[in-house]
């Protein structure tokens, strides 16, 4: 599919050029042509029935610059007497999505068995297997790279068990295997190396412990300590004013919300709430740590709605990415509301992330990543990294037949 201009129209031109294609076929031995798909009036040279009236495509600029695309069709198939008409629509998104549109994006290679549950969509630029059922509720994607390189693309099999399996031989039919909780699609694009970075410029610290907090007036709070012994309070508005200390010193008058820190010698950054199970991330922030960091208590935004183990989002302010070598929970976290970016993620209990976790998923204890939905409209922590250009996100739904 081209880039989008604001027109719809070659698009839909372009849709309907495609299923054409498919005019000469003769799925039910009654001959060729018999179904025909309208993204516009005129298919597999008949023009629409006066009866197959479907609505108006449209391109909408959503808030974090994707481009989300709606195109209406209908299904004729002529019958003796009357034609069976199907309805629908083909929604897409294009342009640099963040990385977090994938609740769990691996840049390497991944085993499913049941540990990791996912809602959302899981893109693998390695091999895939499967022990038992996938627990992902979204799109399951896989590359199947040796290499991950930039839209790299390898065999369309997955390891089911210990044998390989290609995607034909999927039961009940390939889109949707037994073993799978979700729709699933092998051989797709890589992701991970084309990834663009986010913002990394913004205010450097040292610290050995970082606290996370949000005031009465919904400025952001956070202290950083470097063994407990030297601490340096921090305040930010929403108007991009970073200040330090209680008198309030103008650090910048245009602060993007990234943190970089660095922790002296070879320990891990410790983050924790400033209040136990209270809200600790008001604005976009991104940590960006040199060291291992490890969360020893719940980090969660404000005016975020959760129920059980899913959250969602009431605003778009609050914001979270930490990105360090690794990243760990301790036993007692169940609940972190964040884009995680690492080579490996540790949770120690069993816990839910709301957001993204990007890279391995490893240990023994229950893990449940929730996507957040904000990501679909192209919004983001400032540190998180951005996509290629390209579409994604294709999902039809259907309309009762006439």
């Amino acid at each position: 599919m081209p880039v989008p201009t604001g027109d719809p129209g070659p698009l839909q031109a372009r849709l309907q050029a495609q299923v054409d294609a498919w005019c000469r076929r003769n799925p039910d031995g009654q001959g060729a042509g018999r179904v025909q798909i309208y993204f516009t009036n005129q298919a597999c040279g008949h023009v629409r029935p006066d009866t197959a009236a479907f609505g108006t495509a449209t391109l909408t600029t959503l808030p974090g610059g994707l481009v989300r695309a709606t195109f209406p069709f209908v299904i004729v198939v002529p019958t003796p007497g009357r034609s069976a008409v199907q309805g629908g629509t083909l929604t897409a998104l294009y342009g640099a999505a963040p990385t977090s549109l994938y609740a769990l994006l691996v840049p390497d290679d991944l085993q499913l068995n049941g540990r990791v549950q996912v809602k959302g969509d899981v893109q693998v630029d390695g091999h895939l297997s499967v022990q038992g059922t996938t627990g992902v509720s979204g799109l399951l994607s896989s590359s199947n790279c040796n290499v991950a390189t930039p839209r790299c693309q390898g065999d369309m099999a997955v390891t089911v068990g210990a044998t390989p399996v290609p995607v034909m031989a999927f039961t009940p039919f390939p889109a949707n295997p037994s073993w799978a909780d979700g729709p699933v699609s092998l051989g797709q694009p890589g992701e991970t190396a084309g990834v663009v970075p986010g913002i990394q410029n913004g205010l450097t610290i040292s610290a050995s412990d970082l606290e996370l907090g949000v005031m009465g007036d919904g400025s952001q709070y956070f202290k950083a300590c470097t063994y407990g012994v030297v601490c340096l309070d921090f305040i930010a508005d929403t108007q991009g004013h970073l200040y330090q200390g209680s008198a309030r010193q103008l650090l910048s008058s245009n602060w993007r919300g990234v943190i970089k820190v660095t922790t002296p010698g070879t320990d891990t950054l410790t983050i924790h709430p400033q209040q136990v199970q209270g809200a600790s991330i008001a604005l976009p922030i991104s940590i960006q740590a040199t060291s291992p960091a490890v969360f020893t208590g719940d980090v969660m935004y404000a005016a975020t709605l959760c129920t059980d183990d899913l959250c969602g989002a009431s605003t778009v302010q609050p914001m979270l990415s930490v990105a360090a070598p690794s990243i760990q929970t301790s036993a007692d976290v169940k609940r972190i509301h964040a884009t995680l970016l690492t080579s490996a993620f540790t949770n120690d209990g069993n816990m839910t992330v709301f957001g993204s976790v990007q890279g391995r998923v490893v240990g023994s204890a229950p893990l449940l990543i929730q996507a957040d939905e904000r990501a679909l409209r192209g919004l983001a922590a400032p540190g998180v990294g951005r996509l290629l250009p390209v579409w994604r996100q294709a999902r039809i739904s259907l309309t009762a037949a006439n």
